[in-house]
């Protein structure tokens, strides 16, 4: 049996499509694993603020420690 050029560019942009859909894929999870562990490091660095900082971005002593001891799987909803 003799292969079809034509049946061979059809298959090409299938494949051509899969692997842009892994590359996508791969950059939205690279995406949202940054965006995880920015919110991670944020919630860390409100325990470094004092009474004043806090205040002045509207937060108490205790939101801010709620926030930072939130359990790590909670931040990927945000």
């Amino acid at each position: 049996m003799e292969r079809s050029f034509e049946r061979d560019v059809e298959l090409a942009p299938g494949k051509a499509a899969g692997r842009q859909g892994l590359l996508g894929g791969f950059l939205l999870l690279l995406g949202r694993w940054n965006a995880f562990s920015r919110r991670l490091h944020s919630r860390r660095e409100l325990l470094r603020l004092n009474d004043e900082q806090l205040r002045d971005i509207g937060l108490t002593r205790a939101q801010a420690l709620g926030e930072a001891e939130r359990p790590f799987w909670t931040l990927w909803r945000d």
